[in-house]
């Protein structure tokens, strides 16, 4: 199994994630809503960093932490492939059985 993941597939477990913890089911929302927007708060992205991190293990490095990466799921996404790609040990941790 490649355990890299591309961009639609790290949106798809990031969405989902977000739906099951941190959003009402009743908010309509895509990969290309604006989070912060949506009501997510700075508890809310705590969560969020720590699943990508368990999840993907891989750290995000506090550069990654603005605005711009935070924005979407599309572009934390995109951040997330990026740190993948350059990690040489990707496969170490990048797990489909992890349970949030």
């Amino acid at each position: 199994m490649d355990s890299t993941l591309d961009v639609a597939q790290i949106g798809r477990q990031l969405y989902d994630f977000i739906c099951a913890n941190i959003f009402d089911p009743v908010v309509g929302f895509d990969e290309n809503s604006r989070l912060a927007e949506l009501g997510m708060d700075s508890y809310g992205f705590v969560e969020l960093v720590l699943f990508i991190e368990r999840r993907f293990g891989i750290v995000l490095p506090q550069e990654c932490l603005n605005r711009e990466n935070l924005e979407s799921i599309a572009s934390l996404a995109r951040c997330v492939c990026r740190i993948q790609s350059s990690s040489p040990d990707t496969d170490r941790k990048n797990r489909t059985d992890f349970e949030a």
